[in-house]
């Protein structure tokens, strides 16, 4: 059986959808030295699929890894046009916007296929247009409103990371904070609340710091001109954004509802943080539990942040990725979810 994972073009500029990371310049790795989740899980579902394949839209950075048991790993190919593709796939998981994979899904190789689909922010709703054998989505509260939509399966999405690129966290904590500045767009004025809350900090003479990771505009440093609890990494590249996350006591999550489970949920998880989540941030039971950390609300934000950083004892966020989250957790799960669905489709 095969299955082909879609993705669309990844932008060049630092940390465009990314939020912390610098350029993608692992994209164009093999899956033994990626730190890019989605090749590592492709690489993974060969434990279960005679043949895995990862298309991008071609470009000249862009190609697709092939990944099967009998090559093991790496097999470069291009797709110059998604309508002149005359291959069969029997599963077609379609990653991201779905404007990027238009031409293949109307394609014969489109039409036949069962249809999965994932994707965050606001994409979360695949379009109605294509008959989806299944749906993943990042938290509970998506699953009514997809289903009511598309009248089709929706389950909810086990996301892992590279763990080979987070170590456990130090000991001694060098900083309180770490926080992750996402796109504007995606961060319910997530930097203001931010910004308010590390000001709050110091008023009260509280020696709270914090990392704030990804975007530093002249706006949002402008903002911050009079604190010195908060320390602009800027973009870090991927490979080392561990290196920095381990040396924090806590991860910071504002975001909502319609930006998808951010990924860095799964990297503070992997490092060891215990979470501290906004409560409008999409995040299902699988990364936020009594073992991980707590979810808080705007008015009590300074204070949850508080009680976790006395209280961290309470927490083990790296014993539970470890057991539950890893990759082979996550391609074993996204495999047998398929699975059940599938069958039902191949039979009909």
């Amino acid at each position: 059986m095969k299955l082909v994972m879609l993705r669309a073009k990844i932008k060049e500029t630092e940390g465009v959808f990314e939020g912390q990371y610098a350029k993608h310049d692992d994209f164009y790795e093999d899956a033994y030295t990626s730190s890019d989740y989605y090749t590592v899980l492709c690489s993974a579902l060969i434990n279960y699929y005679d043949n895995v394949e990862m298309w991008f839209q071609e470009d000249e950075h862009h190609k697709a890894g092939t990944f099967t048991h009998k090559a093991g790993l790496v097999e470069r190919f291009c797709k110059k046009d998604w309508e002149d593709v005359e291959e069969k796939t029997d599963i077609l998981f379609v990653r991201g916007n779905i404007d990027n994979y238009r031409k293949l899904l109307d394609s014969t190789f489109g039409k036949r296929a069962f249809k999965v689909y994932y994707s965050a922010g606001n994409y979360f709703i695949p379009d109605t247009k294509y008959k989806w054998g299944l749906v993943f989505v990042d938290d509970e509260r998506h699953i009514e409103k997809v289903r009511a939509a598309t009248n089709c399966p929706v389950e909810l999405f086990k996301k892992s990371c590279v763990d080979k690129y987070f170590p456990k966290r130090s000991k001694k904590g060098l900083i309180d904070i770490y926080y992750t500045c996402n796109a504007p767009q995606h961060s319910i004025k997530g930097f203001d609340i931010f910004a308010d809350l590390m000001r709050g900090f110091k008023k009260s003479e509280q020696n709270i710091k914090a990392y704030c990771v990804g975007l530093k505009s002249n706006e949002l440093l402008e903002r911050c001109k009079d604190l010195d609890n908060i320390y602009f990494t800027g973009f870090i590249p991927r490979h080392h954004v561990g290196n920095i996350m381990s040396n924090a006591r806590l991860g910071l999550v504002l975001s909502n509802t319609r930006d998808g489970s951010p990924r860095v949920i799964q990297e503070y998880l992997c490092c060891g943080l215990p979470l501290v989540v906004f409560e409008g941030t999409a995040c299902s039971d699988f990364y936020l539990n009594t073992n991980t950390g707590t979810r808080t609300s705007l008015k009590n934000l300074r204070e949850t942040i508080l009680f976790v950083l006395e209280n961290s004892y309470l927490y083990d966020p790296r014993t539970y990725f470890f057991n539950n989250l890893k990759m082979e957790h996550s391609a074993k799960y996204v495999y047998e979810t398929i699975s059940k669905y599938y069958s039902t489709f191949h039979n009909s």
